[in-house]
């Protein structure tokens, strides 16, 4: 299991104690799935962190378009 993967999956064990860690798998695959395409607020957020000065790049990006998505959740 990735680093990403293992790190996602015990977030999920930490919040749902009654998942197993295949089922936890099973559910991030698709969640990642689901995931894949961005929502036009999450692109602009990405925009918006790929023009801040000192910005890292696609890091903050990335970081930028899940905390959007968490916001519209």
């Amino acid at each position: 299991m990735s680093e990403f993967f293992e790190r996602v999956v015990y977030a999920m064990l930490e919040a749902e104690a009654d998942l197993d860690p295949m089922s936890a798998r099973t559910v991030l695959i698709a969640a990642l799935k689901a995931m894949r395409e961005p929502t036009e607020s999450m692109l602009d957020a990405g925009e918006v962190a790929f023009s801040v000065p000192d910005a890292i790049g696609a890091g903050d990006a990335w970081q930028a378009m899940i905390d959007q998505a968490i916001k519209e959740g």
